[in-house]
């Protein structure tokens, strides 16, 4: 058979006969035929996607065979040792996307929504950072707790209850109110020993043990 007859398409076929059918196809898209063989070389099967380096020696050499008029013997070469690259690409590929479909899907108005984000996104460093500072205030403004208006008043001193306790025992006396120098039932005073107050009986009973107390059971002279 003469190889310089073949067509791409035909070389395709008996390098497919050969074991080579992970590669027929890089060598009928790049339209090889037959008369190219005698010039196909190491640097050509890698500009055609071929980099298995074992695989391109086999090539060149059952090619260098067919050029000699030799009959070659077909190799063995698994599917999964072949390049990525050299196999048909599948209906698959001409799939969309999947992202690409669920942005088609996706409503107008959130479409409208995700492009004013990105627009904010890629807005001047100056712009952003002014946006970024009105925020922050905004913030601290929500998270500050309203001020009371100051009415004024200024607050009570509240003292230790001891302080006070003896406080009211020094105005003990002075917060009891005086009696009335004339009674008008006529009734005798009683003079208290140690303060020297004169008081009707009734009061005097409360007061002389009271004033005995405070002022230490020092009777006055």
């Amino acid at each position: 058979m003469d190889y310089t007859k073949w067509s791409s398409k035909d070389l395709a076929q008996q390098l497919t006969n050969l074991g080579f059918s992970a590669y027929a196809r890089n060598f009928r898209v790049n339209e090889i035929k037959g008369c190219h063989l005698p010039n196909v070389t190491e640097d050509h099967l890698k500009e055609m996607g071929i980099t298995k380096i074992g695989h391109r020696i086999l090539l060149l050499k059952r090619i260098r065979q067919i050029v000699d008029g030799e009959t070659p013997k077909p190799v063995k070469i698994n599917a999964q040792d072949s390049n990525p690259s050299s196999r048909p690409s599948s209906n698959l590929s001409s799939a969309p996307p999947i992202q690409q479909e669920q942005e088609n899907n996706i409503p107008p108005r959130i479409a409208q929504r995700r492009q004013l984000q990105q627009a904010q996104q890629a807005a001047p460093e100056p712009q952003m950072q002014i946006q970024q500072k009105m925020a922050q205030q905004l913030q601290q403004l929500n998270q500050e707790p309203a001020k009371e208006p100051s009415s004024g008043r200024t607050s009570k001193i509240r003292y230790p209850s001891s302080h006070s306790s003896r406080e009211q025992k020094e105005t003990f006396s002075s917060q009891e109110p005086p009696p009335s120098e004339s009674s008008g039932d006529g009734e005798e005073k009683v003079t208290c020993q140690y303060c020297g107050r004169k008081l009707p009986p009734d009061a005097a009973k409360r007061h002389i043990p009271v004033c005995a107390k405070i002022r230490g059971k020092t009777a006055k002279k």
